[in-house]
């Protein structure tokens, strides 16, 4: 379900041009032990690629951004106690605490 996110996120996106040349990394943290889960694939697809868009897009509204910075996003998938932990951290500019 991640990497179909990831994939479709990220297919037909011009990123590397309108990020100024620094480029895009993905990095996965995946737990190998992640048990099957019982979901609906195509909602849990669908706030991924939102929430990617969105960490795009900070990324590349970032006005303290250099022309060489590589945008990185890492996406974490853990084995918790009764439940599967997703982050998705980015090194865009942050919320403001407004936003917050």
């Amino acid at each position: 379900i991640v990497e179909t996110a990831i994939e479709l996120s990220f297919s037909g996106y011009d990123f590397y041009s309108k990020s100024g040349g620094g480029g895009l990394e993905i990095v996965r943290e995946f737990d190998d032990s992640l048990p099957h889960l019982l979901c609906s694939p195509s909602e849990i697809e669908q706030v991924l690629i939102n929430l990617l868009k969105n960490s795009v897009q900070a990324i590349l509204a970032d006005q303290g951004r250099r022309v060489d910075d590589i945008a990185r996003i890492t996406i974490r998938l853990k084995k918790e106690v009764g439940f599967i932990r997703l982050e998705i951290e980015d090194n865009g500019p942050g919320m403001s605490p407004e936003t917050r």
